[in-house]
């Protein structure tokens, strides 16, 4: 995957966030992001990486960002791979 396939996906999933209050308090809390913030960093490859690393603490959240997206729960590890930061895998 391209970054700009990548940063395509993490904006799906940042609009996802934008359209469910609760994920979306919970990530600027834990994020300390702004509304202003998400205007400005929308497109910005190191934000969407950690806009990915977000949604993908929580099984739900990748299925439901996913479904949103219309695309494979799998597509949204592949795009975060394809961000800054992505090139260090985590394990749990």
């Amino acid at each position: 995957m391209n970054t700009k396939q990548a940063i395509n996906i993490a904006q799906g999933c940042l609009l996802w966030l934008v359209n469910n209050p609760d994920e979306l308090t919970h990530f600027m809390q834990a994020s300390g992001s702004s509304i202003d913030d998400l205007k400005q960093r929308g497109s910005d490859p190191e934000f969407l990486g950690f806009v990915m690393d977000f949604v993908m603490m929580d099984d739900s959240w990748v299925m439901a960002a996913a479904a949103e997206n219309d695309v494979p729960p799998e597509t949204l590890a592949q795009a975060k791979s394809s961000l800054p930061g992505g090139e260090n895998p985590w394990w749990t």
